[in-house]
């Protein structure tokens, strides 16, 4: 029998032993899938004025990307999302992981260390995080789903507003859903 499945639905299923109902949402059936991302990291940062970027280029196909990311720090940080942006050079690339690890899937989209930025583009939303403020991406209001465009540069600006050296940690995650 087949079963129509579709974002944000709960999957729903029997389990063999209890014949209990299982139910589970489509960001972790993707996991299940092998179509489902992520790149943690942290960075110490020296100095106030200080900006990292972060580069994703989505790709040019039906895939769509349903991305989140939680943004953590110990000292205060502006964090920026750009879109439409502009690099004259990719950076260096960031291995991007499976959250399934016995798949061979790999992800349509790509994620690049320290480009070089010509054009930060079109802000999408911006917040701060750090001393004593919730981390980016964990508040209920920041937890929210973004769905990229296909073929598009989006630009992570972190930048730093304290003076010394100060760890920022950044956490992405998404999965991968073709779209008719």
């Amino acid at each position: 029998m087949s079963v129509k499945v579709t974002p944000g639905s709960p999957i729903l299923n029997r389990d063999a032993l209890t014949n209990t109902q299982v139910g589970i949402d489509y960001a972790h059936y993707a996991m299940h899938m092998g179509e489902h991302y992520f790149f943690k990291n942290w960075q110490d940062i020296e100095g106030a004025d200080t900006v990292v970027y972060v580069l994703l280029r989505t790709p040019e196909s039906p895939t769509r990307i349903h991305a989140k990311a939680a943004i953590d720090s110990e000292a205060e940080f502006l964090i920026e999302l750009f879109e439409d942006s502009t690099v004259s050079a990719d950076g260096t690339p960031i291995t991007i992981f499976n959250n399934d690890r016995e798949s061979t899937n790999t992800s349509e989209a790509s994620v690049f260390a320290a480009p070089t930025v010509t054009d930060d583009g079109s802000l999408l939303w911006a917040g701060k995080t750090g001393t004593g403020r919730n981390p980016i991406g964990t508040s209920p209001g920041l937890n929210y789903e973004v769905l990229p465009k296909a073929s598009t540069d989006y630009l992570l600006k972190i930048t730093k507003a304290t003076s010394g050296i100060h760890w920022v940690d950044f956490d992405f995650w998404w999965y991968e859903h073709i779209h008719s």
